[in-house]
C-alpha cells in the first residue's frame, strides 16, 4: 500500500513508478516469483499524473496487480496490507495512523518528501535498496519502531435522568436545589435549619420557589419513608441559594439608599416575574451534570496528541483533569495538550513539554499558557486512564482536535477519556531506535548545536 500527497503532480507520478516497480520486483524470498499488489489511493486513479486507463491500455500486466484504497478499505481490511510505504512528511505518516483507528497498523516504510521530516528518517534517494531489503530479504533485515497510540472517547451528557424524589406529575413536588425561582413565596426564619423549594404548575411550565422550615409546610409532597433528596444546610460551606448569602450580607451593610422598589410586582408577562424550569420534563435545560448520563459518542486512536483549547472563546479553558478516576487538578489555561513520546516533539514541545524518547511508556500531559506558573508539564505511566472534563458551570465550551483532525466542540458537561491503545504503529528503523531519534532531533531541531567555545 502507498500513501502520498495527493495535491503534488510530481510525488503523483513518481507513486506511479514505485507502484510498477513494486510490482514488476520479483520476491525472492517468496514461492512465488509474482511481485506484489499495490493498493494506491483512489483520489488519483484518474489524475493527469498518474492516468491508470491509459497505463491499463498500455501495459495489460498492470490489471488486478494496481489497485485502489479508501478509507473504508482500510478500516475493513487491514489484514490485506503486509506494509505501508509513505511518500511525503510527518502530516502523511499521521494519516496513514489514521486510516487505520480500530485495527493493528501495518508496519510503515516512511520516505522523507516533506518539508521537517522528523518521522520520516528513510531518504527518497534510497528507496529502491530500502524496499529490496523489505521484500527482498537482502541484508540483515530491518528493526521496527513500535509507536505508542493513545485512545481518546469522546463522552456526550445525554438525557436527564429524573430521580424518584422529582415528582413532576403532581401538583406539588420536590425538585433539585438548581431550579430555584426568582421569585419567594416564603420568609426565612433563622431558626429555620432545612431548604426545600416548593413547586407549581402553570399554563406556562413548571416553576419552583424556596421555602425554608424545619416542620411541615403545605404544598410539599415528601414520602414518610423517604429523605429529602435536595435538601442543603444553611450553616453548610456548599451553599444551596446565593440569595440567602447575599441578603444575610446585605442587612449588616446599612445605607441610607431607599431600596424598596425592589419588592414592587413586577409586570404580568415579564420575563423578571419568574424562571422557567421546563416545559416538558419539568426540568431545566442546565441541568446538574449528575442527573445526567453520559454516553459515548466517537473514539479516535492518535499517534501525536489530543489537545483541548479554548476555540474561538475570548475566555481562558477550564477543564477538570481526572487520573484514575481522582480528581487531579482544575486546569485553568488557554489549554492542555495530552501527547505520546511520539507527540513529544510537536504541539507539547512548542508550549514547553519535554522531549521524550519513543520507548518510553509515558503519557505527556502539557498545560497552554497557564494561569498559574506552578503548573508545569508532567509525564504519567502508559497504564493511567485520564479524563478531562468541561464543568457543568463552565463560562463558555471548549474545542477538542485530535491528530490535528476532527475539530469537535465539548459542551458543558462533556467529557474525553484517554487510555493507551491497543494498536501501536510499527515504523522502520533506518538503524535503531534510539540513532534515528537522536538524528532526527539534530537533523529537525538542531538540537543542542553551537559553536564550541575556545
Amino acid at each position: 500500500m502507498i500513501v502520498a500527497k495527493v495535491f503534488e503532480a510530481n510525488i503523483i507520478s513518481f507513486t506511479r513508478q514505485v507502484a510498477c516497480y513494486l510490482v514488476d520486483q520479483p520476491r525472492l524470498c517468496h514461492t512465488s516469483s509474482e511481485g506484489l499488489k499495490i493498493y494506491v489511493d483512489a483520489k488519483i486513479k484518474n489524475h493527469p499524473a498518474f492516468n491508470y486507463t491509459r497505463l491499463i491500455a498500455t501495459n495489460p500486466h498492470y490489471a488486478g496487480r494496481i489497485l485502489f484504497w479508501d478509507p473504508q478499505f482500510c478500516a475493513t481490511n487491514a489484514d490485506l496490507i503486509d506494509f505501508v510505504v509513505t511518500l511525503g512528511g510527518d502530516g502523511t505518516v499521521l494519516f496513514t495512523s489514521w486510516l487505520f483507528q480500530q485495527t493493528q497498523v501495518p508496519p510503515v516504510i516512511p520516505f522523507h518528501l516533506g518539508s521537517l521530516g522528523f518521522l520520516t528518517n528513510f531518504n527518497v534517494v534510497h528507496i529502491r535498496d530500502v524496499l529490496e531489503r523489505v521484500i527482498g530479504c537482502r541484508g540483515n533485515g530491518v528493526r521496527v519502531n513500535m509507536r505508542m497510540r493513545l485512545q481518546c472517547t469522546v463522552w456526550r451528557q445525554g438525557g436527564p435522568i429524573v430521580p424518584p424524589s422529582v415528582r413532576t406529575n403532581q401538583k406539588d413536588a420536590i425538585v433539585p436545589n438548581f431550579a430555584i425561582s426568582d421569585t419567594s413565596e416564603g420568609e426565612f426564619d433563622d431558626s429555620d435549619d432545612m431548604l426545600f423549594f416548593h413547586t407549581r404548575n402553570t399554563s406556562e411550565g413548571l416553576h419552583a420557589t424556596p421555602i425554608y422550615r424545619k416542620t411541615s409546610v403545605p404544598g410539599i409532597v415528601i414520602a414518610e419513608d423517604e429523605t429529602p433528596l435536595f435538601a442543603s444546610s444553611i450553616n453548610s460551606p456548599v451553599v444551596a441559594d446565593i440569595d440567602t448569602v447575599l441578603n444575610a450580607i446585605t442587612s449588616s451593610l446599612p445605607c441610607k439608599a431607599d431600596f424598596s422598589y425592589d419588592d414592587e410586582e413586577p409586570a404580568a408577562g415579564s420575563s423578571e416575574s419568574h424562571t422557567e424550569i421546563g416545559k416538558d420534563t419539568g426540568m431545566r435545560a442546565g441541568i446538574d451534570s449528575r442527573a445526567r448520563k453520559p454516553v459515548p459518542a466517537e473514539s479516535f486512536h492518535i499517534l501525536n496528541d489530543l489537545v483541548v483549547d479554548r476555540g474561538p472563546s475570548a475566555y481562558m479553558s477550564q477543564l477538570e483533569l481526572y487520573v484514575d478516576d481522582r480528581h487531579l487538578t482544575t486546569v485553568q489555561a488557554d489549554g492542555l495538550v495530552v501527547s505520546t513520546p511520539t507527540g513529544s516533539t510537536a504541539y507539547s514541545l512548542s508550549a514547553g513539554g519535554s522531549l521524550v524518547h519513543p520507548e518510553c511508556p509515558a503519557i505527556l500531559v502539557t498545560p497552554i499558557c497557564p494561569h498559574t506558573l506552578s503548573f508545569r508539564p508532567f509525564l504519567l505511566p502508559d497504564g493511567a486512564d485520564l479524563k478531562i472534563q468541561v464543568p457543568i458551570d463552565s463560562r463558555s465550551t471548549a474545542w477538542a482536535s485530535f491528530d490535528g483532525r476532527h475539530r469537535t466542540e465539548l459542551k458543558q458537561g462533556d467529557f474525553i477519556t484517554v487510555t493507551m491503545s491497543r494498536h501501536p504503529l510499527p515504523t522502520l528503523c533506518q538503524e535503531d531506535q534510539s540513532s534515528d531519534w537522536f538524528e532526527s532531533l539534530r537533523r529537525c531541531l538542531h538540537w543542542n548545536e553551537r559553536a564550541r567555545q575556545r
